[in-house]
């Protein structure tokens, strides 16, 4: 008898820890929506934030191949990393890796936009 009652102590005690670990974990999901008819462009994304951390991105898109290719710049660029290094200007270095033609540039901002009034980042 006095086993069985160690016994469901002590799986009380590792559950309420558990339990505790599992709600100091914060997690927050965003969604962004942007269009733009002149561009032929539409983008709608999810975003998922745990602790800090930029969990896991989603797109829906419409648009050439050069929208996939921004899209696929900012998963590459920013998923798994901590909200304070996700800036701008960080994602302005790597949107040059792919050699985006001037004439599409105004896709490039409105994904932008999109992306990081979500993050409720400012853009510089």
């Amino acid at each position: 008898m006095v086993s069985q009652m160690n016994f469901n102590q002590t799986i009380r005690h590792y559950f309420e820890i558990a339990c505790v670990h599992e709600s100091e974990i914060r997690s927050d999901a965003r969604a962004g929506e942007k269009y733009d008819k002149s561009l032929r462009t539409w983008v709608k994304f999810q975003l998922t934030i745990t602790d800090g951390q930029l969990y896991s991105i989603n797109f829906n898109l419409y648009g050439c191949p050069y929208t996939i290719a921004i899209c696929g710049v900012i998963i590459d660029s920013f998923l798994g990393q901590s909200l304070d290094n996700i800036t701008s200007e960080a994602l302005d270095n790597k949107i040059g890796s792919i050699d985006l033609p001037r004439k599409l540039f105004g896709k490039f901002i409105l994904i932008k936009e999109a992306f990081f009034e979500e993050l409720n980042c400012s853009i510089h």
